[in-house]
This record gives structure tokens, C-alpha cells and sequence, in this order.
């Protein structure tokens, strides 16, 4: 038999190749499809000005306090993101900042917002800077005070420092190859106060590429790691396989262990008490950002996540907040994920980027006929957003709602602005794939 000519060769291993890939790389294709349903509750949304560039959000139900994890400006975020490999270590920004919002009390948003001093955190070189990703906090589940001790944990992206250089500890070069030592900053607050107390900073290797971080209790918690190396061109890879994870780490003697293993790009992680018993454990929602599957968790003794339940809702997600009055989740999706990666997140003032806010909560046989039907969970959307005009919400990667004024804060890690939508229904409206 002649050989085959090299063209034909060629074209028989593409399509061989192309057909072991398929399987892989058409789910993410999916879901980075976009996918908009049209705009909704999106009338009465106005800007928070005091607020720039915020990854995530979260909110204090009985009070409306809102707390934010933020930078200066998008240029401010660019040169020292690792997450998205920005690699200026030397120029990063000193702009970062934890801001907490009195959203019910009167005057202009200036005058509601308040920046937390971070007291006794030093930074790396007594600066006191770190710089801002995803955050949690921590309330005990028992106490009602709106005076209540909080606990807030915040990743920091915090470069690697080479202590043998000749001259001094300094930062290590060339991070793009070397790395970076992300770190979790636990402190210590009263809710809405100005100032916040360093309690300890978590540095572990399994640690790795941190992107958000729910307490499990006042000293422990759960964080998610977005790829499964810090540098390097297997970082793509996450995209496409199941390699990331979420780890768990307790107090200084019990360190930290892998809590739930083959996440496919963990991201956002939340969670709500045991609603009968808030001694029990509790219920952790987490999300993947290449994978359809909204995942709903629970703590096991030995601090491992096992599954519950696995929600199939094909848009690519972020942050997510979870009421504890509700225990509804409200995630950030992207209904244009390959628009928001191209070319939002690399020109944030040039493009804007099409803004989803949805619910997912446990259908209630009371209220809900789709439970009789065996359907267990109810997905909905809150707000929506096509992005068109300069003002409207744009590049969302955060939400936490007031379900008690029925108010949306979004926010965006590369979005100049923060939005707040008065909406007529936190519940949403229903939405089928």
C-alpha cells in the first residue's frame, strides 16, 4: 500500500485530534456562547462613585452595611493582578482598599461610605498595602446584635520576596516565571466600623492562586484556587480540565488539607447556616467558571466538601453571595463570557460587558408547582443588563442583594463603577435553558 501524501496524513490527524478534543473543549464553548435573555429590573439603577473596581461584594441583611473589597482605577488593578497575569510586582498599585457602606442612612454615597483602616497589617515592607480579590466574613450564626464582632478574611495577592538578596530582602524577579505567595488576611472588626485589626496572615502551599474565601468559623475557612499552577502555560489548561480545587484551612496547629479536589476553575464560594440548627454544619455554594455545574456542598468531620447537589445552568459564573435570611444564592454571570474575558477585561473604558445577576434557591412545595413536578431548585434572574449605555452595569463580577429594601449592589474587578438597582423582585424571574 503507498504511503498516504502528507496533506491527507495531516488532515486524518487533525481530525483525529479534533475528535479527542471535542468532548472537552465544546462544554466551555458553550458556555461562553453569549447568552442574553433581554434587560430586566434594570430601570432604576444609579452609581456608586466611592466604589471602583470591586471584585466582590457582600451585605449585612438586618443592617444594609455593605462591605466591598476594592482597587484605585482599572489601569490601578492591571499592573499587579496575577489572576490575569499582570505581572508589574514593582508598580503595583497602593490603592487597594476594604470599604463599608451605611446604605440606609441618609446623604450622598461620599457620605455613606466609609474606607476600613486595616490596623496592624504592615504589607511587605511596612507599607500596609495588599491588593484586593475575593473576601469573606465570618458572623457568629447565634448573635442578633447589630453591634456584633465580625471576622473578615481577604485574599492578598502578595508578591514573593527574596530575603538572600545582597542588598536586603527585595522582591523576587521576574514573577511571571517565579511566582507570587498569596496569602488570606484574617481581622478583626465591629460591623460598620472605620478600622479593622489584624488577627494573623495565612500563607500555605496549598494556597496557590486564591480567588475567594467563605469562614467556616472564626478562625477557619475555605478557599478556592483558580488554577492549579501559579505561572506558566498550564495555566490555560483550567480552562479546559477539571484541575483546580477548594482547600480548607483551620487554626495555625491543624494548618490546611484539600478540601474538595477537580473543580473545573474554582471560583466564588458562600455559604448559609443550618437553617433549624445553626450548631450543624453548613451549606456551601460554589461556582465554576468553565463549567456549567453550580456546585451546592457540605463540610464533612474531617473538613472535606462532599456534594449534594449539582446545578446545571449553562453561563459562565464569578462571586457568589448568599442571603443567611433567604439562603438564596445570587451569582454573578456572564451572559457574554468570551466579550468580558477579549476585550472588557483588557480595555475596561473602551468595552463594556453585558451584566447578569441571578437566584438560585430550593424550590418551596408551598409556593412552587415546579417542586411537585421534581424540580428542586428554582433559577432565576434578577437584573440584567446589556451594557450599551456608559452609565448601565457592566463587567459583573459581584453582587450581594438587600432583600429587605430590595436593592442590587454589582460591582466588577476591572469596572469603574459600582451599581446599585432597585428592583420590585428579589426573587426574579424565572429562567429555563
Amino acid at each position: 500500500m503507498a504511503p498516504l501524501p502528507l496533506p491527507a496524513l495531516f488532515g486524518i490527524l487533525t481530525a483525529v485530534g479534533l475528535a479527542a478534543i471535542y468532548p472537552t473543549v465544546s462544554p466551555v464553548v458553550r458556555l461562553f456562547y453569549p447568552k442574553p435573555f433581554g434587560d430586566h429590573q434594570n430601570d432604576a439603577c444609579s452609581v456608586i462613585p466611592t466604589l471602583r473596581t470591586c471584585e466582590q461584594l457582600w451585605i449585612d441583611q438586618p443592617t444594609g452595611l455593605l462591605y466591598a473589597a476594592c482597587a484605585g482605577t482599572p489601569e490601578a488593578r492591571k499592573t499587579w493582578f496575577p489572576c490575569t497575569d499582570s505581572w508589574d510586582a514593582q508598580g503595583r498599585s497602593s490603592e487597594d482598599y476594604l470599604a463599608v457602606v451605611d446604605t440606609r442612612k441618609g446623604g450622598t454615597w461620599e457620605e455613606k461610605t466609609t474606607r476600613v483602616r486595616l490596623d496592624g497589617f504592615h504589607g511587605l515592607f511596612g507599607e500596609g498595602s495588599f491588593t484586593s480579590h475575593g473576601f469573606g466574613v465570618w458572623q457568629d450564626p447565634t448573635s442578633s446584635s447589630d453591634t456584633e464582632t465580625i471576622r473578615l478574611f481577604l485574599v492578598n495577592h502578595r508578591p514573593s520576596i527574596d530575603y538572600a538578596a545582597p542588598g536586603g530582602p527585595t522582591l523576587v524577579d521576574n514573577p511571571a516565571v517565579n511566582g507570587f505567595n498569596s496569602t488570606i488576611e484574617i481581622f478583626e472588626t465591629t460591623l460598620g466600623s472605620d478600622v479593622a485589626h489584624h488577627v494573623r496572615t495565612v500563607a500555605h502551599p496549598l494556597v496557590r492562586t486564591p480567588n475567594d474565601v467563605e469562614p467556616d468559623g472564626p478562625d477557619s475557612f475555605y478557599v478556592t484556587n483558580d488554577h492549579h499552577v501559579k505561572t506558566g502555560w498550564r495555566k490555560e489548561l483550567d480552562l479546559l480540565l477539571p484541575l483546580t480545587d477548594v482547600v480548607y484551612c483551620g487554626s495555625e496547629a491543624e494548618g490546611c488539607k484539600v478540601a474538595l479536589k477537580k473543580a473545573h476553575y474554582a471560583n466564588g464560594i458562600a455559604s448559609h447556616a443550618n437553617r433549624k440548627d445553626p450548631t450543624l454544619p453548613r451549606t456551601y455554594y460554589l461556582s465554576q467558571t468553565a463549567s456549567s455545574a453550580h456546585l451546592v456542598l457540605q463540610p464533612q468531620t474531617d473538613h472535606t466538601l462532599s456534594l449534594l447537589d449539582s446545578i446545571d445552568i449553562p453561563l459562565a459564573s464569578d462571586n457568589v453571595y448568599v442571603s443567611p435570611v433567604s439562603h438564596a444564592a445570587y451569582f454573578a454571570w456572564f451572559p457574554n463570557a468570551l466579550q468580558l474575558t477579549s476585550k472588557h477585561f483588557k480595555s475596561p473604558r473602551e468595552y463594556g460587558s453585558p451584566a447578569l445577576v441571578g437566584r438560585v434557591e430550593l424550590n418551596d412545595p408551598r409556593k412552587d408547582r415546579e417542586a411537585f413536578f421534581g424540580e428542586k431548585y428554582r433559577v432565576a434572574r434578577v437584573v440584567e443588563d446589556d451594557s450599551t449605555d456608559p452609565e448601565s452595569p457592566s463587567g459583573i463580577t459581584g453582587a450581594a442583594v438587600d432583600e429587605v429594601d430590595k436593592v442590587v449592589y454589582m460591582g466588577g474587578v476591572f469596572s469603574e463603577k459600582t451599581w446599585a438597582c432597585k428592583v420590585k423582585d428579589v426573587r426574579g424571574e424565572k429562567v429555563k435553558f
